[in-house]
Formats: structure tokens, C-alpha cells, sequence
């Protein structure tokens, strides 16, 4: 008889995203807009690795109990500059701060 392996998981993410932005009214040659970015995610995850005798019956032959975390923190700019009708200039910059972890077995 052969084993019926499996790798049942289960996981419940939450997580949260916020922008805020604020930009010019677009009258004039000269656009701008800035902003701030935030994301926060935690991933609980419990994993089985396992082995089926029959349809119900099963032998766990290892567990994986993690969770995985992630933040990340931005601030942006952006100007535009007009030339010519029609024709913009638009530069931007962007700082972007991750930070990841995994704790568990």
C-alpha cells in the first residue's frame, strides 16, 4: 500500500494599509505632491506534514508553527514642471524603510 502524503496549511493574515497624499491644484507650469505610505501584515501559519492510512486516519510527521511579520514605512515627492503645452518635466524621489521576521518552528 502506498502512503498518501499532504501538506494541509492553515493561516489567518491581517493586515493594514494607509496613504496619505497631498498635491498641488494643478494651476500654473509648476505640480507637486507628496506623501506617506504605511503597511503592517502578521501571518499566522501552522502547517502538517502528513501522512494518510485511510481516508480519516492520519500520522502528523512534522509540524510547522511561524508567523510571519511585515512593516513597511515610504515618503514620497513628485514635482512636474510645464514647458510647453503638452509637454511636462516630472521628477520624483521615494524612501522606502521594509523590515520582515519570521519567529517560530
Amino acid at each position: 500500500m502506498a502512503a498518501n502524503l499532504a501538506f494541509p496549511q492553515s493561516e489567518k493574515v491581517t493586515d493594514r494599509s494607509h496613504e496619505l497624499r497631498i498635491n498641488s491644484n494643478g494651476s500654473g507650469p509648476f505640480t507637486w505632491q507628496g506623501g506617506l505610505y504605511y503597511f503592517d501584515e502578521k501571518n499566522p501559519v501552522m502547517t502538517f506534514f502528513r501522512r494518510y492510512m485511510t481516508d480519516t486516519a492520519f500520522t502528523n510527521i512534522y509540524t510547522y508553527d511561524y508567523t510571519s511579520k511585515t512593516r513597511s514605512k515610504a515618503a514620497f515627492a513628485q514635482i512636474g514642471y510645464q514647458i510647453v503645452p503638452g509637454l511636462e518635466l516630472q521628477g520624483g524621489i521615494r524612501y522606502t524603510e521594509d523590515k520582515r521576521s519570521q519567529a517560530g518552528y
